[in-house]
């Protein structure tokens, strides 16, 4: 087993999802190897590392997060625009429904009841192969909420 090998195990091993056989061999070479075994040392520290930053983060309330931007953005408005608006904010609605009212009364319908309308879909993000360079790793996620597709990729240039 060579080191590059080694440190993919590694990464792994742990995640726990190294096989009995794949581990002895892992086992040997580290124990026969001081790069590996500082690698191994460096991966566990900053997988502490990572915990222990992960347990200090303070997630907010959402719905509070938002009523407070909300708040903000209205506490900065000048008192001028907030006037201005008041008036005209009931009249959009029906100017909406109104003009969605002529643009069906003045389209023309072509008569053929078979055609069925063209449906839009959204995109969807897809990955399936993210190729980095060798010792890299790297993460591939869609985001929930956005809908962006997210790769990371880091590297890092060790011997082998």
């Amino acid at each position: 087993m060579n080191c590059r090998a080694a440190q993919r195990l590694l990464s792994a091993d742990r995640d726990g999802a190294l096989a009995a056989p794949e581990r002895a061999g892992l086992d040997e070479h580290v124990q026969a190897c001081a790069e590996c075994r500082q690698f191994q040392v460096t991966l566990t520290e900053a997988a502490a590392d990572l915990q222990a930053a992960a347990a200090q983060v303070k997630v907010p309330d959402e719905e509070r997060a938002w009523q407070d931007i909300h708040r903000a953005i209205r506490a900065g408005r000048p008192a001028a625009t907030r006037s201005w608006w008041a008036p005209v904010r009931w009249a959009l609605p029906l100017g909406a429904a109104a003009a969605l009212a002529a643009v069906v009364a003045f389209v023309p319908t072509s008569g053929d009841d078979d055609a069925a309308p063209a449906t839009a879909t959204a995109p969807v993000a897809r990955a399936e192969f993210v190729e980095v360079p060798n010792n890299s790793s790297s993460v591939v996620y869609v985001d929930d909420k956005s809908g962006w597709l997210v790769v990371w990729a880091a590297s890092e240039a060790t011997g082998g």
